[in-house]
């Protein structure tokens, strides 16, 4: 398929993803994460590799490895299998820690991979990450910690929706593609459409094995921080089945799959399948496969056992994501330099 024909396929996907969203959000994104998710991380953490990660040297990327391992361990020792090492008292300490300040580590990736997009000296670069490290530190002590809770936003809605926008506006900037900025216009338009949709909460109940495995991983964390940054939540007062809070859900179904569905369709321009190898793809497939068994067999070990890999393909992505903004961004200058000097 030629760039032409992609577009022209992501405006339908855009619309399906939707209309499917619309019809059952909680399902769809239960499905969404489970079968599509895997897969999108482990061919594109391959793309990642083979691209090296957009940077210039390999060495910083262990940073953002061992970021994701400190992310992952707290969610890890959730695990029935790890019972006996909570209650050790030194560990659990240790656990704690990890687990209150995950999302000050997932707010130092991602300012540590803009940072090395924008400063290319090495000197200046290894300044910048100190001072973040300063920064990051000095913030921990006096900033409540309800402020860091919105970085929660950073690895799930900004990464499937406001990221997968931006690296389609990339794509289109180079390609200059008719239908690739008509997707964009639709991918923009879609939250208001469902803002100006009106929903009721009849149909959208869910089954009660279903409504427990949603509520179990916690999954509606998400949709109560967007209803309460919205003003729709105070508190603790939280419908998940009221009208508003649907909507919520409907989007959050939408950018999910549509950001899975947006990978998978670029195959052919992004290209992560020309240098696979059948024992690269048995292997991608194998734990493809083993991944939806974990889930089918139970879907909060699923959450736990791939969280590391959905953690680590989001903070891999960062250097691309901040390459993105760093190509968008010269574009506009150059283009308002230009309209200037006119």
């Amino acid at each position: 398929m030629n760039t032409r024909q992609i577009d022209a396929l992501n405006i339908f996907l855009i619309l399906a993803s939707l209309i499917l969203a619309f019809i059952i959000p909680f399902q769809l994104f239960l499905f969404s994460y489970a079968v599509l998710g895997p897969l999108h991380y482990l061919t594109e953490i391959k793309w990642l590799r083979e691209q090296k990660f957009f940077l210039n040297g390999l060495d910083w990327v262990r940073i953002l490895i061992a970021i994701t391992v400190l992310v992952s361990i707290p969610v890890l020792v959730k695990m029935p299998f790890f019972e006996d090492w909570l209650k050790v008292d030194f560990l659990n300490k240790i656990f704690n820690l990890l687990s209150n300040y995950s999302y000050a580590l997932i707010l130092l990736a991602f300012l540590v991979s803009v940072c090395l997009i924008f400063i290319k000296n090495q000197k200046r670069l290894q300044y910048a990450i100190s001072g973040l490290l300063l920064l990051i530190f000095l913030a921990i002590r006096y900033i409540p910690s309800s402020i860091f809770d919105l970085v929660i936003f950073i690895p799930t809605l900004i990464h499937v929706y406001l990221f997968t926008l931006l690296f389609m506006i990339f794509g289109t900037l180079k390609s200059g593609s008719a239908f690739g900025k008509l997707s964009i216009i639709f991918l923009i338009l879609v939250p208001v459409v469902i803002f100006l949709w009106p929903v009721s909460s009849n149909g959208y109940k869910l089954e009660t094995l279903s409504e427990e495995v949603f509520l179990s991983t916690g999954f509606q964390t998400l949709s109560y921080r967007v209803s309460t940054i919205l003003g729709i939540t105070r508190d603790k007062d939280f419908l998940l089945y009221s009208p508003a809070n649907i909507k919520i859900q409907i989007f959050i179904a939408f950018a999910y799959t549509y950001h899975y569905l947006n990978w998978f369709s670029k195959t052919s321009i992004i290209g992560w399948n020309k240098n696979i190898t059948w024992q690269g793809l048995g292997l991608i497939l194998t734990i493809w496969l083993g991944s939806i068994w974990i889930y089918s067999y139970s879907y909060q070990v699923g959450l736990s056992l791939l969280f590391s890999l959905s953690l680590l393909h989001v903070i891999l992505e960062f250097p691309l994501n901040a390459t993105s903004m760093y190509s968008i961004s010269s574009r506009i200058f150059s283009w308002i330099g230009v309209k200037s000097s006119n």
